[in-house]
């Protein structure tokens, strides 16, 4: 998008409320940008920030509030870290749905030891976590050593990342178990509609089919009949 737009100068680049929700192979679509300092993302829905920063030597800010981040990725976190030990960077991560279970540990551990700003920081709360008790606490109070992971059936698209304790085990989330919920209840309604709206095809379908069924029944019941008759003569 930014490829021979001869925007070498601009320091400032708004991208708000886009739904955006990555930036995938494009990793290095700001690098069009060498000049800019300040990237606002927020109210997007990225899940982690998964473009380079390295040919960005001048931005100082990146603002990603309210986005669909869990948690920030290993090669994300150490993108960061990476950069700010040429440059100083401040990045806003307030009000995303932070998760709060043993694959968070990396990250807890992360946002308490960096060096780079994480303006308001404390302000990160659990949107939702195991054990539930976490859910609504600060991100920089919780131990993450007792964290604990969720039940797994079959295989879990968040396991087998470094430095996960997963000897703890006790059950899907709140909000999934709501969700599910929800989605069968969903489902049932829509297919009871779909029946009464279509009663009268249904009924014309099954009513012959019903029929049969019953005669046969009844038909075996009058040849049971006259053979136990015939064997009490």
């Amino acid at each position: 998008i930014f490829y021979q737009s001869d925007l070498r100068l601009l320091i400032k680049l708004h991208l708000e409320q886009n739904e955006i929700y990555t930036i995938g192979k494009n990793a290095s679509i700001f690098c069009q940008l060498p000049a800019l300092q300040q990237l606002y993302l927020g109210d997007n829905r990225l899940f982690d920030l998964d473009f380079r920063l390295d040919c960005m030597p001048d931005i100082n800010y990146i603002d990603l509030q309210r986005n669909g981040i869990n948690e920030l990725s290993v090669e994300a976190m150490n993108r960061i870290d990476e950069f700010s030990k040429k440059s100083q960077l401040t990045v806003e991560l307030q009000k995303n749905p932070f998760m709060c279970d043993c694959y968070s540990q990396r990250f807890i551990r992360w946002l308490k030891n960096t060096n780079v700003t994480l303006r308001d920081a404390d302000e990160y709360r659990c949107a939702d976590g195991i054990p539930r008790s976490t859910i609504g606490k600060s991100l920089l109070t919780i131990e993450e050593n007792k964290l604990k992971c969720p039940l797994e059936v079959g295989t879990h698209s968040r396991s087998g990342r470094e430095g996960v304790t997963t000897e703890h085990v006790e059950g899907y989330s709140a909000s999934t178990i709501g969700t599910l919920s929800f989605l069968l209840a969903f489902v049932s309604a829509v297919l009871l509609a779909v029946g009464f709206w279509h009663r009268n095809r249904i009924s014309k379908t099954v009513t012959p089919y019903w029929d049969h069924v019953t005669r046969k029944v009844g038909y075996s019941g009058l040849a049971n009949e006259e053979l136990a008759k015939v064997v009490a003569v």
